[in-house]
């Protein structure tokens, strides 16, 4: 999710999952790829210049690494990547889900179960707020010959294409303004 804050019950349930043998990795916008970080100016009109765009916006970022950690550290089995890609900003929305007597980091077509995608952010803005929607997409055992197993395979290359730009996140100190927004 480009915003990771899951709800309680998304939470719980995620370490319902992992607390029966399964791993979680959750992939999210990093502090330069983040759609309220800071932009630069364009000050010669051929592309990105110094300063910040003066949006008053830039501790946000931090304050989804600091839930970002929150969750890592409440899920064993948990990995929290985060998308770094310069020039680009990450919002993408989905989950991959495998299976729990196989899980596989990166997901394989043989593992992969379901997916969930669509404009959610998983979030409880998107639950009880926002008009949203999701597509979920089950796969049955032994399609991988099928349309349905292409479309499968297309998912793996998807989550390992977004995952070459990303790296765990540190488990280093939250700056100021996001330990501020969250001690209010």
């Amino acid at each position: 999710s480009a915003y990771l804050n899951p709800t309680d019950s998304l939470a719980q349930t995620f370490g319902e999952y992992v607390n029966t043998g399964g791993e979680a990795t959750f992939l999210t916008a990093g502090g330069s790829s983040h759609g309220f970080a800071p932009k630069k100016k364009d000050t010669d009109g051929e592309g990105e210049g110094g300063g910040s765009s003066g949006s008053g916006r830039g501790w946000i970022p931090d304050a989804y690494l600091h839930l970002s950690r929150a969750l890592k550290n409440s899920l064993k089995n948990s990995s929290v990547l985060h998308y770094e890609r310069q020039g680009w900003t990450f919002h993408a929305k989905g989950m991959w889900l495998c299976d729990l007597a196989a899980p596989s980091n990166p997901p394989s077509s043989e593992s992969l179960k379901a997916v969930v995608v669509g404009s959610g952010n998983y979030g409880s803005r998107s639950e009880s707020l926002d008009v949203e929607s999701n597509c979920v997409v089950i796969f049955e055992e032994g399609d991988e010959a099928s349309s349905a197993g292409k479309v499968k395979q297309q998912c793996v290359d998807d989550w390992n294409l977004l995952c070459e730009h990303a790296e765990e996140i540190s488990d280093g100190e939250t700056g100021l303004m996001g330990r501020i927004f969250f001690n209010l």
